[in-house]
């Protein structure tokens, strides 16, 4: 399980640094572990990071892929917050491929189980930043 989180870790550092070569390296590797040790939780983690990385590198059906593997698993194992994450992601990946209505859809899902469950903050840090995050003309105060 150890080499599972650090290469999870060393997956969304890179993608942070927009080092794609390392992010996957470090996605599969993550994945892998994580489904040889059989842990669901971890493999929501691992199929979101996965998901991002596929998503960055412009493989947009890999990474709808991983993302439908992460939901599913959130759900199956009742975990409102990996739900969380993963709406999270999917707002990101539609904001960045132009698609506004289907990415605030997917944020209001994200922010309405953020607010019933109290989580307080949006945290998209576990998916990197968006390119639409990051190149919206909107100011932040």
């Amino acid at each position: 399980m150890d080499a599972c989180f650090y290469h999870l870790l060393g997956a969304r550092e890179a993608l942070l640094r927009e080092d794609l070569k390392p992010a996957s390296h470090h996605a599969e590797l993550a994945l892998k572990f994580s489904t040889e040790v059989g842990a669901p939780i971890s493999s929501v983690l691992c199929h979101l990071v996965k998901a991002q990385v596929m998503h960055a590198l412009g493989k947009r059906k890999e990474a709808k892929e991983h993302l439908a593997r992460a939901f599913g698993l959130a759900r199956r194992i009742k975990s409102r917050i990996h739900e969380f994450y993963s709406l999270s992601a999917e707002a990101l990946f539609f904001l960045d491929e132009g698609k506004e209505a289907a990415g605030l859809a997917s944020l209001r899902k994200a922010l309405a189980i953020g607010s019933e469950e109290g989580y307080g903050a949006l945290f998209l840090a576990p998916f990197g930043r968006g390119q639409a995050l990051r190149d919206s003309p909107r100011k932040r105060d």
